[in-house]
């Protein structure tokens, strides 16, 4: 019997990834003002575009994680393998 747990995604994503999709989420929640309003002049476009750029960056991070993610359950799944909610790797 399978078991649901070891298909879980957050079993395989380290605690800095978490961390880095959190970190993402608070800084797109927290910048959403600064892209919300149409610049009125120079120093508000060079903001909305500072803070698309900052948004982009972090989010080219997060996409290799997931990537990384990826790959780590194309590997088990390659190998029969899976991985329990503790971490623990076994056979399927």
């Amino acid at each position: 019997m399978r078991d649901t747990a070891a298909t879980d995604p957050r079993a395989v994503l380290s605690l800095e990834q978490r961390l880095m999709i959190l970190y993402v989420f608070l800084i797109a929640q927290s910048k959403a003002e600064n892209l919300d309003d149409k610049p009125n002049n120079l120093d508000e476009l060079k903001l909305v575009l500072r803070t698309i750029s900052n948004i982009r960056d972090v989010s080219l991070d997060i996409e290799t994680g997931i990537r990384d993610v990826i790959e780590r359950y194309r590997l088990l799944d390659m190998y029969n393998l899976l991985v329990s909610r503790t971490g623990q790797v076994c056979q399927k």
